[in-house]
C-alpha cells in the first residue's frame, strides 16, 4: 500500500486491534496523571507530594497507634525528607501513646540517600 507517497505495510483494524488501543491510551492517560503526582528534578530524583507520603505511611501500616518505636523503618531514598519527616512525627505521637521517650527510640528509623546534599543538615 502506498500512503502519501511513501509505502507502508497493508493493516486491517479489528476489533481487538481497537481495543488495545483504547487501552494503550487509557494506560498512557494513566501514567501521565500519576506522573502529575510528583516532581522531578535533574538527577532523576522523585519528590513525592505529602498527600500521597501520608496514603503510603497508612497502607503500609507505619501508624502512630502502633509502637513504631518496636520497630526500624528505612528509608533508603531520603531526598529532602518527603517521607522522612512524616515518618518521625509519626514515631513521636506513637511515642506518646506507647509511653516511650524520643532517646528510646533513636534507631527506629534509619534514613540513607546516595547524594551528600540530601543529607546534610
Amino acid at each position: 500500500m502506498i500512503q502519501n507517497g511513501q509505502p507502508r505495510a497493508a493493516t486491517s483494524t479489528t476489533g481487538l486491534d481497537l481495543a488495545l488501543n483504547a487501552n494503550a491510551r487509557s494506560t498512557l492517560s494513566g501514567v501521565r496523571r500519576a506522573a502529575q503526582l510528583f516532581e522531578t528534578s535533574g538527577y532523576g530524583e522523585v519528590f513525592t507530594r505529602r498527600w500521597v507520603v501520608e496514603m503510603v505511611l497508612d497502607l503500609a501500616g507505619y501508624t502512630a497507634d502502633h509502637d513504631l518505636g518496636a520497630t526500624v523503618a528505612l528509608e533508603p531514598a531520603c531526598g529532602g525528607g518527603a517521607f522522612l519527616v512524616p515518618m518521625v512525627e509519626r514515631l513521636a505521637l506513637s511515642c506518646r501513646a506507647h509511653s516511650r521517650t524520643l532517646s528510646e527510640v533513636r534507631e527506629a528509623v534509619r534514613a540513607f540517600d546516595l547524594l551528600e546534599r540530601n543529607v546534610t543538615l
